[in-house]
């Protein structure tokens, strides 16, 4: 027999299929005999024996990833757990989109009008205090129907030893097709009940066209120690209910007492 790789008694085959042969030794034969091997039946045997190299399985095997990993399409994932993601370059992206709640290195989602701040060893949702804050609510006309008897808040409660004072107001009406009626109480903007901040006088909702008004703080306003902001109606409707929604922008600063 000559030398397997002496081209010119045994010629390079350029095309392998599984009809091929190759020679080897049968293990399994105590004789340890020498065989022909079909390529196919290799292949067969390959396939049934050795796992596909996926991702999990690098996973199973390592957990870890050494080298740079890059990703062409969409990515999906139901739940990621990291106690520390260390990043040392920038991470560029076009957009950010959240649409779901943001927490904070303290697993809070904050509440309505609350900021993030950097407290060193991470961010965490804090009340804006020392400084301006500001919010958009927009209040369904279903609640705003009912703010006789189901106050609406606008600005949640600022925490032991601090009040709110609004600085400025504006409201916002798109008309739908049935105006409000509010008595000639009109609408407040309160941390105390009967005592508003803001007054909206029924010139302002009880309309059949859109409506986008600065509202003007009163002259003396009760400012009550944690308190929240909401809004009421010291009276109710006459008539007929509203269907627009009503969005309050608010200006504030919340104050030591």
């Amino acid at each position: 027999m000559g030398k397997i790789n002496d081209t010119s008694q045994y010629p390079v085959d350029g095309t392998v299929t599984g009809s091929d042969y190759v020679i080897g030794t049968d293990g399994d034969d105590p004789s340890l005999v020498t065989r022909n091997y079909l390529m196919s039946d290799i292949a067969a045997y390959v396939a049934g024996t050795i796992t596909t190299p996926t991702l999990q399985v690098v996973l199973d095997n390592g957990n870890a990833a050494t080298q740079s990993l890059n990703l062409t399409g969409t990515a999906t994932a139901t739940t990621v757990n990291s106690t520390n993601i260390v990043n040392t370059a920038q991470v560029d992206t076009l957009s950010f989109y959240i649409t779901g709640a943001f927490y904070d290195r303290n697993n809070l989602p904050g509440t309505l009008g609350q900021v993030l701040v950097s407290e060193g060893a991470g961010v965490a949702w804090k009340n804006p205090v020392g400084d301006l804050g500001q919010v958009s609510v927009t209040v369904p006309a279903a609640d705003f129907n009912l703010l006789n008897t189901v106050p609406y808040a606008l600005i949640p409660s600022p925490g032991a030893g601090k009040a709110i004072q609004i600085v400025s107001a504006s409201l916002r009406m798109v008309y739908n097709s049935s105006p409000y009626s509010f008595q000639a109480t009109g609408i407040e903007i309160e941390v105390s009940p009967g005592s508003p901040q803001v007054f909206i006088t029924n010139s302002n909702v009880n309309v059949t066209s859109s409506q986008f008004v600065a509202l003007t703080p009163v002259s003396s306003g009760a400012i009550a120690e944690n308190s929240a902001v909401k809004l009421s109606a010291p009276a109710p409707q006459s008539g007929t209910s509203g269907d627009s929604d009503v969005t309050i922008d608010l200006l504030y600063r919340i104050i030591t007492v």
